[in-house]
């Protein structure tokens, strides 16, 4: 099932253009044009994330983040003209999880919502007990058995897995990873994978 995002945007051509971009990558939307019919929708219904400007009608973005944080903790990306470092800093303070300034490409968005995603399951892992280890860009979860870099999955067998998730394998990464071998090129994830 598709995860689904909350647009809340009172320009039409932007909100529009959201829908589109991120629907094609994949996602169902549902849109509000105004601060008070956001939070009324977030409310009454069902969301893995919400897009939101802060310069909205009736009820501006910075309250609406402030109300859905009494009840939820859904990512929450702010996506405004307010490009001030004042701005961003009172976003993250009221507990945004990313702030995007206008004007924006299409590809930067839906990498910063898959950015957001990935965060809010490696958030969700812990709160469920699952151990998530990440090296740089490497995420292993261990109770599902899973690899995957860079935010794409890594096919491994359950064996391949646990041969290669060893203390050994551990103390290999944080002493390898990213550091220079003895040829002078940085050690890449695949080859602190491979030597394992």
């Amino acid at each position: 099932m598709a995860k689904k995002i909350l647009i809340v945007e009172d320009e039409a051509a932007i909100r529009d253009f959201l829908t589109d971009i991120l629907e094609d990558a994949g996602y169902d939307t549902d849109t509000a044009e105004n601060g008070m019919d956001g939070l009324f929708k977030f409310q009454n219904g069902k969301y893995d994330l919400v897009l939101l400007d802060i310069m909205l009608p009736k009820i501006d973005g910075h309250a609406v983040l402030e109300m859905v944080r009494k009840r939820s903790d859904v990512p929450v990306i702010f996506l405004t003209a307010m490009g001030a470092e004042a701005d961003e800093i009172k976003g993250f303070d009221l507990m945004a999880d990313d702030y995007i300034v206008k004007p924006s490409t299409a590809a930067l968005i839906v990498k910063r919502v898959e950015a957001a995603f990935r965060r809010s399951g490696s958030v969700a892992a812990a709160a469920e007990g699952r151990a998530i280890i990440v090296f740089g860009e490497l995420l292993l979860d261990t109770e599902r058995y899973t690899a995957a870099v860079s935010g794409s999955a890594v096919p491994l067998t359950l064996k391949e897995f646990e041969l290669k998730l060893t203390s050994s394998c551990i103390v290999f990464f944080r002493s390898f990873y990213g550091k220079t071998s003895s040829t002078g090129t940085a050690v890449e994830w695949q080859q602190c994978w491979e030597c394992v």
